[in-house]
This record gives structure tokens, sequence and C-alpha cells, in this order.
């Protein structure tokens, strides 16, 4: 009886890569394991599914946001849309020079840098041609102007140069572990390391001390406009779920989203009420705007 109403997107599957334009704050993006992609244009009041034959199965990938210009990726392939993500093209006419899903994206002063779980590739004339800067899976790439930080499977790597050339950095408080996830604003970097915690360098990465014991985070954010806030996930998959916040640079941490208990600020959505399935954060699950640490 009456008439049906969409109760939330994604039919049930898990949502990934939410991302918020820093150039433009209604801007939104995400993705979900049903296949779908998704764009918002008022802050996330209405959305809207990217059609498949735009772009497709981008879950694996947050969206790359440069001031003319959106990267994403569509299984394997690198695609770039210039009107805010309601069309997309190939960024290369060529078939790219990896192989395996696009993984992770970063933009530094002049090159763009792509990420999969083989190696880390380079191009410096907009997708055209690329070079490969490392072998080996990659979990996390970050470029802040001309400096470009990326861990490649167990090893941490720093670049002065746009990805030029690169340097091994050794931090022994990984304990042999590589860093999960990188986030920095001005000299300040945040990495985690699984089973050890999130460390924390003041000095571009040259040297690391721990910020935060093991909490299970797998994943960490900052606006990179700031050097104080930061937020840390915690999947909560087997245990404690949350985002664990600082405001003061890393010197404190507190979980500022609680879906259960007597400070609960998280309002449950209808995969909990109505079907009653639990929650967590699942990998690549959480994102921030990253010209805006509130």
């Amino acid at each position: 009886e009456g008439e049906f109403q969409v109760l939330g997107i994604g039919g049930g599957g898990g949502m990934f890569t939410p991302a918020a334009s820093p150039y433009d704050p209604g801007l939104m993006l995400m993705s979900c394991d049903m296949s779908g992609s998704y764009r918002s244009l008022d802050g996330g009041k209405h959305w809207e599914m990217i059609h498949w034959s735009q772009l497709h199965s981008s879950l694996g990938c947050r969206p790359l946001f440069t001031p003319d210009a959106i990267y994403w990726a569509s299984g394997p392939e690198l695609k770039v849309s210039r009107d805010k993500a309601k069309t997309w093209s190939p960024v290369a006419a060529a078939k790219a020079p990896w192989t395996g899903a696009v993984t992770r994206l970063a933009a530094s002063k002049s090159s763009l840098f792509v990420g999969t779980d083989a190696g880390l590739w380079r191009s410096t004339d907009g997708g055209k041609a690329w070079s490969e800067c490392h072998k080996g899976k990659c979990y996390a790439v970050l470029a802040l102007g001309t400096k470009v930080h990326a861990s490649i499977d167990l090893k941490y790597f720093v670049s002065a140069n746009d990805g030029a050339t690169w340097d091994e950095v050794k931090v022994p408080l990984s304990d042999g572990r590589g860093f999960m996830a990188l986030a920095g604003g001005g000299t300040r970097l945040f990495g985690v390391v699984f089973k050890v915690g999130i460390l924390k360098s003041d000095d571009e990465g040259k040297t690391w001390t721990l910020a935060d014991r093991f909490r299970d985070c797998n994943d960490i954010h900052m606006a990179t406009n700031q050097t104080e806030v930061a937020y840390a996930v915690q999947e909560g998959r087997r245990g404690e779920q949350g985002v664990w916040r600082t405001r003061d640079g890393g010197k404190t941490w507190e979980n500022c989203f609680r879906m259960t208990g007597p400070k609960a600020n998280v309002e449950r959505s209808w995969v909990q009420t109505e079907i009653h399935w639990g929650y967590y954060i699942t990998p690549l699950g959480f994102g921030i705007n990253p010209a805006d640490p509130k």
C-alpha cells in the first residue's frame, strides 16, 4: 500500500571510499561492492549513481581530487572527469603498464602516482606516459607539495623531488612491519603499523615516535592544511570499533564515532534497524574532506 521509498543507496551492500572534494564542499563520491559508484553535489543530502558505462567497480581505490580534474579507478583502468564526476574518460589511450586493480592514487606538484598490488607508477604528463618507481604491494602513497611518501611491502620510501628519485628510510619502531596507511599535514606525518600502533613524525619522515598504542587501527587521515587534527580508523570486525581523533597533534586520542553504549552518537541506518545486520568500518570505508579538519 502506498508508494515505495528509497531507504538508502547501495541495496545493502558495503559502502567504500567516501570522499569529499577539497575544492568544492558539496561534491562527494562513494562506491559500493554491488559495483556502483555514486556522486553527490549537495554534501551528501542527495545521491545519484554514475552510469556503469562511465565508471564502475571503483571500490578498491579512493578518488583523487585535483584543482582541475578528478581521477578514479574503474577496475584496472584509470579514468578522469572534468565535469564534477558526471562523465569519465580513460586517462591514456594506450594500455596501462601495470597489471591488476588500481588501489592508491596521489598527485604531487607535477606528478601523478598510481599504486597497485604489484608496484608504484609515476606520470609527469597527465597520464600519457608512465614509469615504475617501485615493485611490490603499495599500501600507501602520500604527496605533500614536492615531497612524496610511499609504503611498499615492508619498506618506507621518501622522495624530495616529485618522485624522480627515492630514499629508503628505516623506521625502527615499526618492528619490521610496514605502514598500512600514511597521512600528513605540513611537516607532521602519521602512520599506522599493524600490531604496533600510530607513529608520528615531526620532521617529514626522518624520525618517528610512538603516538598511540595498538588499537587495531588500519587507516589514518588528516586535512593537509593543518598539523593538529587526525583521524585513525578502528575497523571493529572482531571487537571495539570507532574513529579515534586527536586534536593536539597526536598527544591524546578520543573515540568520536560511537554506535553503541551510553554515549552513542551515531544514528543507525535501516541496515541495523530493519534487517538487524551488524556494523563495522570496512577497509577504505572512511574518508574526510582534505581541506577541513572538522
